[in-house]
């Protein structure tokens, strides 16, 4: 990579995820995230912070102890 400029051609980003948790369980819990156009850097690969939103989130309810699917 010669500059990473050409690969950042605006300085704004936009995108959205979503994801379920599939499983709640005593010692696990499960969830998917999907993954949609406008999620991934500038390189292709799919942001952190599209990663790590419902791994926290799903590790929160795991941890809280809400084992109850809605």
């Amino acid at each position: 990579m010669s500059n990473i400029k050409d690969h950042i051609p605006e300085n704004r980003s936009t995108g959205s995820t979503e994801f379920t948790i599939k499983l709640r369980g005593e010692r696990h819990a499960v969830s998917r995230i999907s993954i949609r156009e406008g999620i991934h850097n500038p390189f292709g690969t799919v942001k952190a912070g599209a990663v790590v939103w419902p791994a926290d989130v799903t590790a929160t309810i795991f941890v809280r102890g809400c084992h109850a699917l809605p």
